[in-house]
């Protein structure tokens, strides 16, 4: 993907980050509409991706009904409240720009010409097989195309079609099941990649797919298989008592920290310096209505109203070699590494190798990133695989977005946190989840495979002493 070379005001829209990318045509994604079908995660993450990118019109059916206890991703919301109802009114904070409805009913074909029109896409995300035979033999009747999706608790599968010609479009071996967060975030980002490639093009070159799947009981990741079947009836509460350090609270940031509330996780400590600026706004939607108030804090105080049972605490502070009396006052179960940059990595993956702490790391750009993860004696860190080290040197400030504009966009940042989701359930409960990958998983949307997991690494016996000892043995070591 290239970047457009222009030149900066003073102001910012809110989709400048993504109006950097060379071919970006905003106009076409606000004139585009949309109708979603579902209100589960699968549909509930799309709907946020399609509000952040600046979808013109989004229509979202669905009749089920909010239910206030437990864990809600739409958490301004009223017990027996419709969902569609709740989703628009939040949807609406996130980008006011954006014509959304929610409408409380699930098309049938007796009436679905009538209440849906002809919209540039159906977006058919539930797991319901009887409103996606709908929704198929409507889009085609139409000539509109569908994107059917669903997902369980560690798998999901989607298909673009533009004719309903392959019982396969229908996943019926997700019929009935409870969607889940981790294949609900990644397949929301490539469903939403997919449309966009479809309404607004970078290039006459650039190209839909037809399909993908995600899958946790697989080693490859990214493979067609059925319906995942290790972990659907695991305990709810499997990470109910898991202690989690997230490090950015930026956009990689609010899709893990979704993830983490809605997986139920007990506590998350999340380390972010930055305050919220306008042009977060396209792709950091828990931060509506916050602009100039700190990341970390307002991050926090809302995943504490998506699970209320979480303790989500906020230390606005930019991480660096003074955190030391943390690390060793709270050793968490699981580092999550969501910066922008290799020199906070680094310090990151020093505090990691030296208390012998996981850590699963993620980094994006507009339409790839990778994770990566460190378990200390069964795989390598982030340094002898990166050399981070020696790029701290090199990169030894943390600059401000403002300061420092790079294009960015909100797809690559939720797949990206999804995976990284899915790889923090594999380090924390492997018995229930499968084993994690020693390789770098991979997403890239400009190829022709999109996803996979490349190279495979052996373990390191790297060993850290004091980080300000480590710090200065570093800096004689790589300074030029």
């Amino acid at each position: 993907m290239e970047i457009k070379v222009i030149r900066m005001s003073s102001s910012f829209s809110r989709y400048n980050r993504q109006e950097l990318i060379r071919g970006w045509d905003q106009r076409r994604i606000e004139k585009s509409s949309v109708a979603l079908i579902g209100s589960d995660l699968l549909a509930g993450c799309t709907s946020l991706l399609l509000t952040s990118l600046g979808v013109g019109t989004l229509e979202i059916y669905d009749n089920d009904l909010v239910n206030i206890y437990g864990k809600n991703l739409f958490f301004e919301a009223d017990e027996n409240e419709p969902k569609v109802e709740a989703m628009e009114r939040t949807l609406k904070k996130i980008n006011p720009y954006a014509d959304i409805s929610g409408v409380n009913c699930l098309p049938d074909r007796h009436f679905l010409a009538g209440i849906i029109g002809h919209p540039d896409v159906i977006m058919e995300l539930t797991n319901n097989t009887e409103s996606k035979k709908v929704c198929l033999s409507y889009g085609k009747k139409l000539g509109i195309p569908v994107i059917t999706g669903s997902a369980d608790d560690v798998s999901g599968r989607f298909y673009f079609t533009r004719g309903y010609d392959d019982r396969s479009l229908l996943l019926e071996d997700y019929a009935g099941k409870k969607q889940g967060v981790m294949p609900s975030e990644i397949l929301s980002g490539v469903v939403v990649e997919n449309f966009r490639k479809h309404m607004a093009p970078l290039s006459k070159d650039e190209q839909t797919i037809k399909s993908m799947s995600y899958n946790l009981n697989s080693r490859a990741r990214f493979t067609e298989a059925k319906a995942g079947n290790r972990a659907n009836d695991s305990d709810p509460n499997v990470f109910s008592k898991k202690h989690a350090t997230m490090i950015g609270a930026g956009a990689l940031g609010n899709f893990i920290g979704i993830g983490l509330a809605l997986m139920g996780v007990g506590r998350l400590d999340i380390i972010d310096g930055d305050h919220i600026e306008e042009t977060n706004l396209n792709r950091q939607p828990l931060f509506y209505n916050s602009v100039g108030q700190m990341k970390a804090a307002v991050l926090a105080k809302r995943l504490n109203k998506i699970n209320t049972d979480m303790d989500a605490r906020s230390m606005a502070r930019f991480l660096d070699e003074n955190f030391e009396p943390y690390f060793k006052a709270n050793k968490p179960d699981i580092i999550i590494d969501s910066v922008d940059n290799l020199s906070a990595r680094a310090i990151i993956n020093h505090y990691a190798v030296e208390h012998k702490i996981p850590l699963v790391s993620g980094g994006t750009g507009p339409s790839s990133g990778q994770v990566m993860s460190y378990i200390p004696g069964k795989s390598a860190c982030l340094d002898c695989r990166m050399n981070v080290d020696k790029e701290m040197v090199e990169e030894r400030t943390v600059h401000s977005c403002i300061r420092d504009p790079m294009p960015s966009v909100v797809m690559s940042n939720e797949i990206v946190g999804g995976i990284i989701l899915g790889e923090m359930a594999t380090t924390l409960s492997p018995e229930i989840y499968g084993e994690n990958v020693s390789g770098i998983i991979k997403y890239d949307s400009s190829r022709s495979n999109w996803a996979g997991v490349i190279g495979s690494v052996e373990k390191c016996d790297c060993k850290r002493g004091d980080v300000k000892d480590w710090m200065k043995e570093v800096m004689e070591k790589y300074k030029t």
